[in-house]
């Protein structure tokens, strides 16, 4: 008969800690897929939401850098994808300090911090 595993049982995994920080070679892996500090510090916010909030077995991993590699990998390849073509807005809020240039009549606001978009003209 085989002995349950108890739940200190490492090959059970453990949860995310919740003081979870990516150590020095966790950095430097992002950072060589072509992740800048900031979007590692955006990625590292949205890794330690997302396992905090998986419940039951998803959240329990035995290897968590293995895991931040595997985000890290993914985030890289959708940042790639989703840059925009040299010569043209990266996003709306570019596409709309873009316009502010552009017609200098508008007012040099940042959206960020003084309410929502408008919608641009086409």
């Amino acid at each position: 008969m085989r002995k349950p595993k108890r739940k200190s049982d490492p090959a059970r995994g453990s949860r995310l800690p919740p003081d979870w920080q990516p150590s020095e070679d966790d950095l430097r892996f992002a950072a060589g897929l072509g992740l800048t500090p900031p979007e590692i510090r955006i990625e590292t916010e949205k890794f330690r939401d997302y396992w905090a909030a998986q419940t039951g077995q998803r959240a329990r991993k035995c290897d968590w850098r293995a895991t931040w590699r595997n985000w890290c990998r993914k985030a890289a390849d959708d940042l790639r994808r989703n840059r925009a073509p040299p010569g043209q807005p990266g996003s709306v809020l570019e596409a709309y300090r873009m316009a502010s240039v552009l017609n200098p009549e508008t007012e040099d606001d940042d959206p960020v911090e003084h309410g929502p978009l408008q919608a641009l003209p086409h």
